[in-house]
């Protein structure tokens, strides 16, 4: 592909064309005159081929000057195809046409200056464009000179440019690519495989249709995926190697060893470093073979740390040997269990004895079934648990009587059989007279049988007092009798039942006095009015409630005498007017008595008889009216109620039918036509206002309006309508200000969209249609502004979208893409910085990467290489490396754990080894031959390899054999010595010295010994100084207790004051961070207990109280030692003192 760039007037072209006038110089007549110059990037091309065609034929040839210059002159009426090209460059054709007019001047123009700018000719893009002529010169008539023809040239001008960006952009790729291709091959032909793929893949991103970055791509995976399955395959059978060797299956791991040599030779030094340990594996196998048979055999025989220690040694040839690891892990755990029952039996004991000590012979014998748990065949709580039995028994039967005698007292005292309760009671305390529970309740049913005695007097006296007032109707008095008699005794039911008969009795005779008395008000204010039948009904009614009452016979026997006196047919008539007028009246209840009395002086007149019937008649037909008034009434109500106002006011209309004169009815009519006038003109107002309100919503405003002034009318109070039809004048003007307003923002965006000042129209707009969004010009033209917009930002949106791309790819570490994109993006906008930066990092970090994953590499390689040559130490240190490195590896971190195990069992066997070989040495300085022998034979089980207690064992062995018997005894004595004064038995141990001494008297040692037991025995006599003082010195010497080490402080055993004593010592701890001591104590080689605390990590001396008394046996027992034990670092003790305690 050719890219053109012709440099014209117009900046945007690519051709330069200069008018020049007429100059006198050197040239041919009557011709055009071309100058020019020939470019490739801006500067010289000297290579370019210039030929110049007549009809088809080559007619000239040219080629520039070091400055890229050419010169040539046209004749004139001719058409010349000037053709500009190069090596691997595009061609540019410029077609003269010379062709002058016959009005035209035949004179040489010299007016031509361009330079024709030529650029790579590629084969992806497609230039067949310039085959054709790019421009044509030819006379113009009317400017009288050469010029462009004016047809197409811009068009073609333009479509030349584009073309050469086109070119630029795919040379710039390509450039980049290549780039990509030779860093992939490079990485490749190093073996940076990964590298290599990842530059792979960022050129295939640039060149999708390339085959090459594809196929290299898939032979790295290939690649890969072999390199990778091998490395695997290599790991697995070291690994698998590995483990036969700590198993001992040597054999099967050097044919797994020679397989992995076959699968990768270049593994051969990782394999000879596992070789060698094979090596080492099998010498220590016969060691290993050895220590777990003797483990075992002490397992078998429940010497558990001898087995434990046994173990361990074990476990330092082959750590991860499963036998080894299960048998300590089940002898700590029987250990643990052995001192956890230790501490629950000391605990059971404890509270057995102080029970048995205060006779509670149960919880005694609780606590020491207890203890036989822990410890079956412990002889102590055995023996108490018979002796407590045997009491026990002793006591049962007279217990079982006891308890007896006590439930039948219990039952007795419950049914209130208290004679016999006391009985019980008393043949109970007989059994136990210590017991003080019979007595107490003798003395309370004795006192309950007099207070029953006495009670039962007094009751019977309330009891007669009250049957006598009963008798003869005093009833109050009776009450008060038999309430006190029913409070003494509330149990007895006589006086409950007396009360109750009085009450009914006292209630019945009040209604009958009531009754009574009405019936003698109402006679006698009829005697008064002469009303002398009415009177004498009620005197005849009252008579009948009380019989024995002289009163109402005597009013009646009065009246009768004074009917008797009248004449009969004034009585007729009295009675006949007085019930007349009482009918007339209408009053027919009180007429009706007056016609029976009628009728009772003339029993044969038919009027009173008549008007009995009649007044019976008109009875009965208003008793019917009411009923149906009052129905119907109720039936109206009801209606009324429930709002049914139509069926109420029928009704109420009925009952005024019956009743004309009833006023309820009437009321009731006129409140239900008040409230349905009501009723329509709240429906009215009701639709006005829902008119008013679809016509608001609607923005009817003017409707609205009107509608509310007729709610208005019918409520002119209501503050609604009102508010409503305010709010409606508002809104029209509003609208009327919004419309102005939204076609002033119309006009305003019209303007600036003429004006192609596309933002501020579109706020015009925005602002328009904020105004009215129901309108569609303002959104119309909005969308049509945002595709211009658009347009316009392409370039800045196609730019954030690669940045965006661009990062996502470097946020994945996918560097090579990245880049490429960065690069992309450049392309774009060659000023901005940050692409230029994100590459530079982006280069910085892939340089990181790779020198992260080499150090990573080999600090894995030179850590497996120590590892097989356990040399855990320098192997840690790699693997701790290449974690740093790459944190998210497995196989690091995995490694670390193993090493620290295997570092940690190497640490504590070390140091034991260190202490047995320097308690040997100064065993060995002191001609301690026998004892130092021994420490060296510990040494020597600890590291069975170890060639130095070996030797020295050796040696011992010659002195030993060139000694005397005479010197064995000798050394017998001082090892006796030594021993009992490490275990603070002083006098066997000056007793031991002095044999020694009696051998050979002038040997120092045993002298210097004897003198030192001597002032230790002196100052454990005075321990009445210690206790007055308050504690012992047990040690005042300052020294350093390494890590993980035991120092153990002797000291005289004191059989005072051990309940309250603690230890109290003084330390700085050298490490700078916690640590974990453990304080443990005994008797002679025997271990009864500990504590496990902790200390900060603080500069400065500390001070630590360990209350050591709660502990059982340090109570118990004469402990005559102390260890203090640090775990986590290094501990200096200052001074260890014990503070007694109170007894």
């Amino acid at each position: 592909m050719k890219k053109i760039i012709v440099k014209l007037i117009p900046a945007f072209l690519t051709i330069v064309l200069l008018l020049l006038a007429n100059a006198a110089i050197s040239q041919p007549r009557g011709v055009l005159e071309v100058l020019g110059g020939v470019e490739r990037d801006n500067k010289p091309l000297t290579k370019a081929s210039i030929k110049i065609f007549i009809d088809g034929a080559v007619a000239e040839s040219h080629t520039p000057n070091v400055l890229g210059r050419f010169e040539f002159y046209l004749q004139y009426d001719k058409v010349y195809i000037v053709e500009f090209t190069g090596p691997d460059l595009i061609k540019k054709r410029i077609v003269f046409d010379t062709k002058l007019p016959d009005r035209a001047s035949r004179r040489t123009y010299r007016e031509f200056l361009f330079t024709v700018d030529l650029f790579q000719y590629v084969t992806a893009i497609d230039l067949s464009f310039f085959d054709e002529e790019l421009v044509r010169i030819e006379y113009n008539e009317s400017k009288g000179e050469f010029a462009y023809a004016e047809s197409e040239t811009q068009a073609r001008l333009r479509r030349a440019a584009e073309l050469k960006r086109l070119v630029e952009e795919y040379l710039n790729k390509k450039k980049h690519y290549d780039r990509l291709i030779l860093q992939a091959d490079n990485q490749f032909n190093a073996e940076e495989l990964r590298a290599a793929r990842e530059s792979y893949i960022a050129a295939s991103a640039i060149f999708p249709d390339e085959p090459y970055p594809p196929e290299r791509i898939k032979i790295i995976d290939d690649l890969l995926a072999r390199r990778d399955s091998r490395e695997r395959k290599i790991r697995d059978l070291m690994i698998a190697a590995e483990k036969l060797i700590e198993e001992g299956k040597f054999d099967e791991a050097e044919a797994l060893m020679d397989e992995a040599l076959v699968v990768d030779p270049g593994a051969r030094s990782q394999i000879d470093f596992l070789k060698q340990r094979t090596i080492q594996y099998k010498q220590l196998t016969g060691n290993y073979n050895a220590l777990i048979a003797e483990a075992d055999k002490a397992f078998d025989g429940s010497l558990w740390r001898r087995a434990l220690d046994i173990y361990k040694q074990a476990l330092e040839i082959r750590p991860t040997e499963e036998h080894p690891l299960k048998r300590v892990d089940e002898i700590n755990r029987i250990l643990t269990e052995f001192w956890e029952n230790e501490r629950k039996y000391n605990a059971a004991i404890e509270k057995a004895d102080n029970f048995y000590r205060v006779l509670d012979y149960q919880n005694a014998l609780t606590f020491y079934k207890e203890a036989v748990t822990y410890k079956p065949d412990e002889k102590h709580p055995r023996d108490r648990i018979d002796t407590i039995n045997r009491h026990l028994f002793s006591v049962q039967q007279q217990e079982e009587q006891y308890n007896k005698f006590i439930a039948e007292g219990e039952k007795q005292f419950n049914e209130k059989d208290y004679a016999k309760s006391l009985e019980s009671f008393r043949q109970a305390s007989g059994l136990k007279p210590s017991e003080q529970y019979p007595k107490d309740k003798i003395d309370l049913i004795t006192r309950l049988i007099r207070e029953l005695a006495d009670a039962k007097r007094r009751y019977d006296r309330a009891i007669e007092e009250g049957d006598n007032a009963f008798k003869v109707n005093r009833y109050a008095n009776a009450l008060v009798s038999y309430r006190t008699a029913s409070e003494i005794l509330p149990d007895e039911e006589y006086p409950r039942e007396m009360l109750a008969k009085i009450n009914q009795l006292l209630m019945d005779k009040a209604e009958i006095d009531a009754k009574y008395k009405e019936y003698i008000d109402k006679g006698d204010r009829a005697f008064q009015m002469k009303e002398y039948a009415v009177a004498k009904t009620n005197y005849q009614e009252a008579l009948s409630l009380k019989s024995a009452e002289r009163y109402p016979a005597q009013k009646i026997a009065e009246i009768d005498d004074i009917l008797a006196k009248l004449d009969v047919n004034q009585r007729y008539e009295a009675a006949i007017k007085d019930a007349d007028q009482r009918f007339n009246q209408k009053e027919y209840n009180d007429a009706l008595p007056y016609y029976q009395e009628a009728a009772r002086i003339k029993p044969l007149e038919a009027y009173p008889r008549n008007r009995i019937n009649e007044i019976n008649d008109i009875l009965k037909r208003l008793q019917d009216v009411d009923n149906q008034y009052n129905n119907t009434i109720a039936f109206a109500d009801r209606a009324f109620e429930n709002r049914e106002y139509s069926k109420a006011k029928e009704s109420y209309q009925r009952a005024l039918g019956l009743k004309p004169n009833e006023a309820y009815p009437k009321d009731k009519i006129s409140q239900i036509d008040q409230i349905m006038g009501d009723l329509a003109k709240e429906e009215s107002y009701s639709k006005a206002i829902r008119d008013g309100d679809n016509a608001f919503n609607s923005g009817n405003f003017q409707q609205a309006i009107t509608k509310y002034k007729e709610a208005l009318a019918i409520r002119p109070n209501e503050p609604y309508p009102s508010g409503k039809i305010s709010e409606c004048e508002r809104l029209i003007k509003e609208g009327q200000e919004l419309e102005r307003k939204y076609t002033e923002a119309i006009a305003q965006g019209d303007r600036n969209f003429n004006n192609k000042s596309w933002a501020a129209a579109k706020n015009f707009y925005q602002t328009a249609l904020e105004l009215k969004p129901s309108e569609s010009y303002p959104k119309s033209r909005i969308d049509e502004i945002n595709i211009l917009l658009a347009q316009q930002m392409s370039v800045d949106t196609q730019y954030q979208s690669i940045l965006t791309e661009a990062g996502d790819a470097f946020t994945n570490n996918a560097y090579a893409r990245a880049i490429t994109l960065y690069e992309s993006a450049l392309q774009l906008k060659p000023e901005e910085r940050f692409p230029k930066e994100q590459i530079e990092m982006i280069n910085a970090l892939i340089a990181e990467q790779r020198r992260i994953e080499n150090d990573y590499k080999e600090a894995i390689a030179n850590a497996d290489k120590f590892f097989l040559s356990r040399a855990y130490e320098r192997a840690r240190e790699f693997y701790v490396t290449a974690s740093e490195l790459k944190p998210s590896e497995e196989y690091p971190k995995n490694r670390i754990v193993e090493v620290d195990r295997i570092l940690a069992r190497q640490k504590g066997v070390e140091q034991t080894y260190k202490d047995a070989i320097a308690e040997a040495d100064k065993l060995f300085n002191q001609k301690n031959y026998i004892r130092s022998r021994d420490a060296y034979r510990r040494a020597l089980e600890v590291k069975p390899g170890g060639a130095y207690p070996r030797n020295r064992i050796t040696e011992i062995e010659r002195i030993l054999s060139s000694q005397s018997g005479e010197s064995a005894n000798y050394a017998a004595a001082i090892e006796l010595g030594d021993r009992y004064l490490r275990e603070r038995q002083l006098y066997r141990a000056r007793d031991a010295y002095q044999e020694a001494l009696s051998m050979r008297p002038s040997e120092a040692y045993p002298q210097r010994k004897i003198i030192e037991i001597n002032e230790l025995i002196a100052k454990s006599t005075d321990m009445e100084a210690f206790y007055n003082r308050g504690f012992m010195d047990v040690s005042n010497v300052r020294e350093v207790i390494a890590n993980n080490v035991e120092k153990r402080y002797y000291f005289v055993p004191f059989e005072r004051r051990r309940t309250g004593s603690y230890l109290m010592a003084k330390g700085e701890n050298l490490s700078g961070k916690n640590l974990r001591l453990f304080i443990n104590y005994g008797k002679d080689q025997t271990k009864y207990g500990g504590f496990a605390v902790s200390i900060g990590g603080d500069s400065g001396v500390q001070e630590l109280r360990i209350e050591i008394s709660s502990q059982r046996r340090w109570v118990s027992d004469d402990c005559n030692w102390i260890s203090i034990y640090p775990q986590g670092g290094d501990l200096e003790i200052l001074q260890v003192q014990i503070y007694f305690g109170t007894q």
